[in-house]
């Protein structure tokens, strides 16, 4: 899924530029172990690894970004889960769902074509506040 090995070496990039939030070297050295050995489930494996480290640590990640990461990595439930919660958000990167390829294993899926369906409805809507998407359980 997408070119890991450049993904990586964009990554390795803003490691050595030393800009905030940038991977330090060890994160950098897991990154290169995990795509050399598993391809790009290694690479998604990392970057759910350090979204939610960021997570934990109280940094604000976006919820597309780690259930983009729970997709490529074949977990639905938890991906459905976060996209659910960026709904909530109203997180712009949601326009992504029509486009972006990491998104295809899960169009089949009825909670896909809600999400899609809340998502481009967010476009159009105006400012939204947090908690005013439906949600899994609305």
């Amino acid at each position: 899924m997408g070119d890991v090995d450049g993904a990586s070496d964009v990554i390795a990039r803003w490691h050595e530029s030393g800009a905030p939030n940038a991977p330090d070297e060890s994160w950098v050295l897991r990154l290169e172990d995990s795509v050399e050995f598993q391809g790009p489930r290694g690479y998604w494996s990392w970057t759910l690894d350090r979204l939610t480290m960021y997570d934990e640590q109280g940094m604000r990640v976006p919820r597309v970004e780690i259930a983009a990461a729970h997709a490529a990595l074949g977990n639905d439930d938890e991906a459905f889960t976060y996209l659910f919660e960026a709904l909530e958000r109203g997180e712009p990167a949601l326009l992504t769902l029509r486009s972006d390829p990491v998104w295809d294993d899960l169009r089949d899926d009825p909670r896909y074509r809600r999400v899609a369906e809340e998502a481009r409805a967010l476009r159009f809507a105006p400012a939204r506040r947090p908690g005013q998407g439906s949600g899994p359980g609305r």
